[in-house]
């Protein structure tokens, strides 16, 4: 149940933020998350990985 105080912000928010975005930038986080942990990355600067992550998050 959401607190009526809420309902305006979260309608805001909606409008602004596609779902479908929304779940690809949660994906990109995860991907990024476990490249800094060096899942799938070998010898990744976190730089590194953060530019690959606000890069595809703006594109």
């Amino acid at each position: 149940k959401v607190n009526p105080y809420f309902v305006a912000d979260y309608q805001t928010a909606a409008r602004n933020y596609p779902m479908k975005k929304v779940s690809q930038v949660i994906s990109l986080l995860r991907d990024a998350d476990l490249k800094s942990k060096g899942v799938g990355a070998q010898n990744l600067a976190e730089g590194d990985i953060l530019k690959e992550l606000l890069f595809k998050m703006m594109h």
